[in-house]
């Protein structure tokens, strides 16, 4: 990837940067791949992709005041940018208790991709976390619908465990628990809330 990264073509340069910042993150190197990106955002510094990137693992390294620089940094050159907007808001909700400001972010981003899973459950994610669970749930629902990832999946049930909807809850977990155990967020819900 070194050896490619010299191409004179930048968006050959500007994929090289980006697998190799994916091969270490996924590798556990979180702080490593932070350090790969932003080499490569002195070498290409208008990257939306690097800048995305970044943002993303600073957020896995809790350097949250990166990550909302660099994606505040895509959404001034790209005031349409649903996926930065959503970024920003998910992180702004699940990290920080900037929930109204979070909402703001996501609602734009949902008007921009109505139908993106990651936009509707982000959107359930921060009802949810407005103390809004039954508004939430639509969302949430579409979203798992959708996409069943994981990190969905634990929103959807821990809004019904909220809700009281205990039995819809175990009848999720019950259904998705074999393909979705292991993952981090997935288990640490359940064993919050009690079903693990």
């Amino acid at each position: 990837l070194a050896d490619v990264r010299l191409s004179p073509q930048p968006e050959i340069t500007e994929q090289a940067w980006l697998v190799e910042g994916q091969i270490l993150t996924e590798s556990g190197n979180g702080d490593q791949a932070l350090e790969l990106l932003s080499d490569a955002l002195t070498q290409l510094p208008g990257s939306s992709a690097l800048l995305y990137a970044r943002a993303m693992a600073a957020v896995e390294q809790e350097q949250l005041a990166l990550a909302e620089q660099d994606l505040r940094t895509i959404i001034q050159s790209d005031p349409e940018n649903a996926a930065a907007l959503n970024a920003l808001g998910y992180t702004l909700s699940d990290r920080t208790d900037r929930q109204r400001e979070a909402l703001r972010l996501i609602e734009t981003a949902l008007a921009l991709d109505p139908e993106n899973p990651a936009i509707l459950d982000s959107m359930g994610w921060v009802l949810f976390k407005l103390g809004r669970a039954d508004q939430a749930l639509p969302y949430l629902r579409r979203a798992v619908d959708a996409q069943p990832h994981p990190e969905i999946v634990a929103h959807l049930v821990e809004a019904l465990w909220t809700l009281q909807r205990r039995d819809e809850a175990r009848d999720l977990v019950a259904r998705t628990r074999d393909e979705l155990a292991g993952d981090a967020v997935f288990d640490a819900t359940l064993e919050r809330i009690g079903l693990d």
